[in-house]
């Protein structure tokens, strides 16, 4: 009687065992899916304009004011300061 019951927990042992296994398994699978997911993002893949975001010329809000600029910003409409940096684009 007492082989029995102790094949018995052993068995439940290994199915409980079995289960967490698959389970990790198969979170680990979706983790490696999710990763390769944003490696291949196409909006990370055109990067290339970060080239021209970057060369840009950005100069202080106090040397724009002078020439009659925007008080506010446009997007966040949160007043300038004189030390915010500003990027200005050209309008063709």
């Amino acid at each position: 009687m007492t082989v029995i019951l102790i094949w018995g927990y052993f068995l439940m042992l290994f199915y409980i065992l079995m289960i967490i296994g698959t389970l990790l398994v198969l979170f680990n699978i979706r983790a490696f899916r999710r990763a390769e997911l944003l490696r291949r993002n196409p909006v990370v893949d055109r990067v290339p304009y970060l080239e021209t975001i970057r060369s840009l010329s950005r100069s202080k809000y106090a040397d724009l004011a002078s020439r009659g600029h925007m008080q506010t910003c446009p997007i966040c409409l949160e007043d300038y300061s004189d030390q915010d940096e500003v990027i200005e684009l050209s309008c063709d």
